[in-house]
């Protein structure tokens, strides 16, 4: 009789702990797992990290999340900032040893900003990064992670659009490059020799959006550095005889719809005043020019200064701006040379006049 009181005891705890953990339980994000093509939810935010070593600085996006797309992409981020480091930790106290105070410009800046978006079909990483080592400008691309919210796998655009159908996607994106004219201007803005030798293989990074899909090019990679790396979306609506079955619907998620060529780099010349990235920028006089001219070898870069006006609301600052320091910071801004035109020759200097000059603006 006793036994068995004992058993009936050891069942009633049981049973409670188990209605306890049923009836309390923590709900904790999941994600997909691709090898039993399990379904999850998963959270991912990212967060922004200031970067001061001994031999460079800039920021970098954490990535918070688990499954294949965040996993990708702190893989990336953790690489090109290693890779970074490495490279600015042997670089800059060689050329200060070489060289002493007459060394190059050896500040070195890494700027890299994840940005995470999701609708219907898809979610992606869009990984920006901005890499200054020296002289007059810097680098900017893209790498970017798409994922499938069906499957959880990350995609390649081979995916999305039908293999028969490739090379007349190839062809169709080829001539949408070429007519393309941003902020009404009658030009043509690529270089058409670069737009020619695009593949299929060449829109490895890419995204979609409620209306679009975008599709990301670095610097110089279609075009000169004026236009910096290039955000390019087209609409569905003229893709649906390009794209696999299962994209064809357009998404209806409400989510900011993408009408014009996402950038944050713009043109100013002297004189003119120009919005870009939602920053006022105002190119009130040149004041020098020691860039290295471009048929002459140098051991500097050299530079242009700059006397400029920010203004956002009631924030306005007028300084003057070389083109070889680091990023200016206002407002929540941050401001870089990233090109200047025109370039410098021996035999002849630039009318004061004639100076335009490329601005990256990012939000921090």
């Amino acid at each position: 009789m006793k036994k068995k009181l004992e058993i009936i005891f050891v069942v009633l705890i049981v049973a409670g702990i188990v209605f306890f953990i049923v009836k309390y339980k923590k709900e904790y994000p999941t994600f997909i797992d691709n090898d039993t093509g399990q379904i999850q939810n998963n959270i991912i935010t990212i967060t922004q990290e200031v970067i001061n070593e001994d031999n460079f600085s800039g920021t970098r996006s954490v990535v918070a999340g688990s499954g294949i797309l965040a996993d990708s992409a702190r893989a990336y981020i953790n690489q090109t900032y290693t890779e970074f480091k490495k490279l600015a930790d042997e670089d800059v106290p060689t050329r200060l040893l070489e060289f002493g105070e007459e060394a190059p410009p050896s500040t070195y800046t890494i700027d890299i900003k994840a940005t995470y978006t999701k609708n219907l079909k898809t979610e992606s990483i869009i990984i920006d990064e901005y890499i200054y080592t020296g002289g007059a400008n810097g680098s900017s691309s893209y790498k970017v992670f798409t994922a499938s919210n069906a499957s959880g796998k990350i995609l390649s655009l081979e995916d999305v659009i039908q293999a028969d159908k490739q090379i007349a996607f190839t062809v169709f994106v080829k001539n949408q490059l070429l007519a393309w004219r941003p902020d009404s201007t009658s030009s043509q803005v690529v270089f058409k020799e670069e737009i020619e030798k695009l593949t299929f293989a060449s829109f490895a990074n890419w995204s979609f959006d409620n209306n679009n899909l975008i599709i990301y090019f670095d610097k110089y990679a279609i075009g000169p550095g004026a236009l910096g790396s290039i955000a390019f979306p087209i609409k569905l609506s003229k893709l649906q005889k390009f794209l696999a079955s299962e994209y064809m619907a357009p998404n209806t998620t409400p989510v900011p719809v993408v009408d014009k060529v996402i950038s944050n780099t713009g043109t100013v010349g002297v004189g003119q005043t120009k919005i870009i990235n939602g920053l006022s920028i105002a190119f009130n006089e040149f004041v020098q020019d020691s860039r290295c001219p471009i048929d002459v070898t140098c051991i500097q870069a050299g530079a242009v200064n700059i006397n400029v006006t920010f203004k956002l609301g009631s924030n306005i600052k007028t300084l003057n701006m070389p083109s070889d320091e680091v990023p200016q910071e206002f407002a929540g801004y941050k401001i870089a040379i990233v090109d200047v035109l025109p370039k410098r020759l021996s035999n002849t200097e630039p009318s004061l006049n004639s100076y335009i000059i490329t601005f990256r603006v990012d939000k921090m």
